[in-house]
C-alpha cells in the first residue's frame, strides 16, 4: 500500500502462468497464504488496505467494473448455474468459461428478458460470462456468488422466510423455463451439464462516487475494478 508494499492476487494454479521469473522472485520476499472463497478475497484485500466493504450492492459494483457505468437501478448478479440432482439433494455447480460459451448465455439470458421483461418489472442483460437483473423493486437474494456456493446445497445459501417469497417464485419459473430450452437439449446431446438455473446474489444499489485514497489497483476483474471507480481510484492492466 506503500512504494515498498503491495497486495497480490493470483487464481489457484496460475502462478507459473502468471507471473514471469523476475515477478516471481520479487514475490518471493513477500508472505503467501491461500485465501479460501469461503471467506472472500474481495473483503480481506478491502480491510488489509483499511477500505471499508460494503455490505450489499456487490452485482452493481460488478457491473460497473464490466462497463465503466454507474447504474442507477436496484440489481443483482444473475450467474448461470447448474444445479446437479442428487440421490438426495441438489448441489450448486459453477459453469466457468470453458463449460460454457458466450453465445449459449446470450441465448438462455435473450429467452429469459423475453418471458419475463416484457412488462417493466424485471429486466435481464448479459455481459460477458456474467448475468444482471434489475428490479423496479429489491428482492432478497444470495449475499456470495456462486463461487462460494460451489459444490454445496443451494439452500445453506439462499434467502428463507416469508420476505424470500418473490425470490424463490421467479427462480422457480426461470428453472422451469430453462428446463426444456434448445440450448439445454443440445448440452444434453453433448454430455455437458445444462444451464438449469441461475444464481440471484449481492442485490443493492450502486453507491454515489466517494473519492478515497486507494493505492493503485492493477487488475482486470470486475468486482475490484468497480470498486476502485466508486472510489475514483486509479487502475491499471496486470501489464502496465
Amino acid at each position: 500500500m506503500t512504494g515498498a508494499h503491495a497486495i497480490v492476487v493470483l487464481p489457484a494454479g496460475a502462478y507459473g502462468a502468471l507471473v514471469d521469473r523476475e515477478q516471481r522472485q520479487w514475490l518471493s520476499r513477500g508472505l503467501v497464504s491461500m485465501q479460501s472463497p469461503l471467506s472472500g478475497v474481495f473483503a480481506t484485500v478491502l480491510s488489509e488496505i483499511g477500505a471499508p466493504v460494503p455490505t450489499s450492492g456487490l452485482a452493481a459494483l460488478r457491473f460497473w467494473g464490466q462497463t465503466s457505468e454507474r447504474s442507477g437501478s436496484w440489481m443483482a448478479a444473475a450467474d448461470p448455474v447448474h444445479l446437479q440432482t442428487r440421490l438426495r439433494d441438489l448441489r450448486v455447480r459453477c459453469l466457468d468459461s470453458e463449460q460454457v460459451s458466450r453465445a449459449e448465455i446470450k441465448a438462455i439470458f435473450d429467452t429469459i428478458q423475453n418471458e419475463f421483461g416484457a412488462d417493466g418489472q424485471y429486466s435481464f442483460v448479459n455481459i460477458s460470462d456474467c448475468g444482471y437483473i434489475s428490479c423496479e423493486q429489491s428482492m432478497e437474494v444470495a449475499e456470495t456468488p456462486a463461487a462460494v456456493a460451489d459444490g454445496h446445497v443451494p439452500d445453506q445459501f439462499t434467502p428463507s422466510g416469508a420476505s424470500a417469497k418473490p425470490y424463490h417464485q421467479l427462480l422457480g419459473e426461470i428453472q422451469m423455463l430453462l428446463h426444456e430450452h434448445e440450448i439445454n437439449v443440445q448440452r444434453q446431446g453433448r454430455g455437458l451439464p445444462e444451464i438449469n438455473s441461475l444464481w440471484l446474489w449481492g442485490g443493492g444499489k450502486a453507491p454515489e462516487i466517494n473519492e478515497r485514497s486507494l493505492p493503485v489497483l492493477y487488475s482486470s476483474d470486475p468486482l475490484f475494478n468497480g470498486y476502485w471507480q466508486s472510489c475514483a481510484g486509479t487502475i491499471k492492466t496486470w501489464q502496465d
